[in-house]
């Protein structure tokens, strides 16, 4: 099992990988894509983002916590924080709160 999850997208819409590489909590390093990544990784707060196409950063970051594994550990609690705002029950009373905000 890998100790860190790197998601390399050069585009991206919602990034379900990224939400089940969360909740099994691993830290995340993923390229900061115009949609997805850095609303699921909160900015950059549950995850490490770094720029598109940007290689040398990319391979700074995956050194950077494989050498760093109070830096992993973080990411990797903070990702399992984030990860409970897409859990199905929190989802559900969202809409539930939605659906009877429209009747």
């Amino acid at each position: 099992m890998a100790n860190i999850f790197v998601f390399s997208s050069k585009s991206e819409g919602m990034g379900i990988v990224l939400i089940e590489a969360m909740a099994a909590g691993k830290p995340i390093i993923a390229t900061d894509c115009p949609v997805g990544p850095r609303w699921v990784l909160d900015e950059g707060k549950a995850g490490v983002l770094v720029p598109v196409g940007d290689e040398e950063k990319m391979s700074l970051a995956i050194i950077d916590l494989i050498e760093n594994p109070q830096k992993a550990k973080f990411f990797s609690q903070q990702a399992l924080k984030r990860v409970k705002l897409f859990y199905p029950e929190t989802i559900r009373k969202k809409w539930t709160f939605f659906l009877e905000d429209m009747l």
